[in-house]
Order: structure tokens, then C-alpha cells, then sequence
């Protein structure tokens, strides 16, 4: 009976949060559609720039509150077959609206198949939303890399700021190093907790052109 007092608590809480985050972003389309009249460029640009934070903060509020759930339940998820390729295209096709906001877009590299992990598909798929947002807070222009592949028995998505481009990942890792601890928890501790919960560990990288680098790691399926 406690849990489901817990739950609904946190349910509630998010509800009175998301319920005024919602009319701003209904409010603000309405605005970018020129629904009560004509907007100039730096108008546009501003309210653009309200557009994407508050989908920012929407990701956020939604992680907060699953990582929320998860430690004070602390049960074990539920997780399915999941092919990387799959849950990679989906998450391009979400986020590629919010990177076009930024002038920006995806360089996608190393794509095979055959890649299976056991997830949970809406939790993996949030988290990539939230590190990629993480990533757009200084892109400055540049892309964000996309990749997944096998590394040995384990099976890797990696997502980066990418200042300089390349077509083979070894190549395109070997300028970074692998940050503190105390970092990671800093840029992406919601994401630590749930990407722990649904089967991975996460790991984070930088490099000396301010690159920042996100690296999911998961058992692979053995076929």
C-alpha cells in the first residue's frame, strides 16, 4: 500500500510540472506558426531557442522521475531482445527536428545488423534522447556522432559531439580519454542510474577540442 502511495506521490508531482511546461511549448508553436500574426528572424530565433529547452526539460523531468523510481523501488526491469540498429533509427527520427534547430545534424558510422542486447526499449530510447540533448547544450554547429558495434563480447552505442568526422570509429576514438567518475555523475547522473537498471553501464570520454563522448555499453546476445 505504501509503494502505490509512493507512486502516485511521484506521479502527481510530475503531472504539476509537466501540465505548465506543456502550455509553454503549445504556446510557443503557436507563436513559431504565426497564428497571431507575423514574427521577425531574431523572434524566431529566440522562441525557438524556449521551443527546445522546454523539450529539454520535458526529457529531464521524465528521467528524473524514472530514476526516482527506480531507487527508492529498487526492482528489477523487465528487459527484451533489442536489435542497436533498430533503436538507433528511432532515435534519429526523433531527435533530427531538435538538431535542424540547432543548424546541426547526425553523423552516423559503423552500422551492422546483427547487434542484439537485452534492454528495456523506452528507457534505452529516453536515455539516448537525454545524452543527445546533453550534447546539443554547447554543439556549436557540429554534428553528433551516432554508432553502434561489437566490441568483443560487448555491445557499444556511442554518442559524441563530432568537430571532426571520420568513417572508422578506432580512428575517431583515439582522440578522446576516458573521463572521471565525478564527471560522468555530473553531466548524465539520471542516466548512470537508469542505464545500470536496464542492463548496461555507461561511460564517458573528452577530448582536447571540447568534444564530449557518451559510450553505452551492454552484454551482446550470443546468437
Amino acid at each position: 500500500m505504501k509503494e502505490t502511495k509512493n507512486i502516485n506521490i511521484i506521479d502527481s508531482i510530475l503531472h504539476d510540472i509537466k501540465s505548465p511546461l506543456s502550455n509553454i511549448t503549445g504556446y510557443t508553436k503557436l507563436l513559431l506558426s504565426n497564428v497571431v500574426g507575423e514574427i521577425n528572424q531574431e523572434q524566431r530565433d529566440y522562441l525557438s531557442r524556449i521551443r527546445r529547452n522546454s523539450y529539454r526539460i520535458n526529457l529531464y523531468i521524465d528521467d528524473v522521475a524514472d530514476a526516482a523510481r527506480i531507487l527508492h523501488f529498487q526492482k528489477e526491469l523487465t528487459l527484451t531482445q533489442l536489435s542497436l540498429q533498430s533503436v538507433i533509427k528511432s532515435a534519429i527520427e526523433r531527435n533530427e527536428a531538435v538538431l535542424n534547430d540547432f543548424r546541426s545534424g547526425f553523423f552516423i558510422i559503423d552500422m551492422p545488423e546483427d547487434i542484439l542486447i537485452n534492454s528495456d526499449n523506452e528507457r534505452l530510447g529516453r536515455t539516448i534522447d537525454v545524452l543527445v540533448s546533453n550534447l546539443t547544450k554547447d554543439i556549436n554547429k557540429r554534428k553528433i556522432l551516432l554508432a553502434a558495434r561489437k566490441n568483443g563480447e560487448k555491445a557499444e552505442i556511442i554518442i559524441s559531439h563530432a568537430a571532426e568526422t571520420t568513417s572508422n570509429t578506432d580512428i575517431f576514438l583515439q582522440r578522446f580519454e576516458k573521463a572521471e567518475e565525478s564527471h560522468l555523475i555530473q553531466h548524465a547522473a539520471t542516466s548512470t542510474i537508469i542505464v545500470r537498471a536496464i542492463g548496461g553501464e555507461i561511460e564517458m570520454y573528452t577530448s582536447n577540442i571540447s568534444e564530449r563522448m557518451f559510450i553505452l555499453i551492454f552484454p551482446a546476445v550470443i546468437k
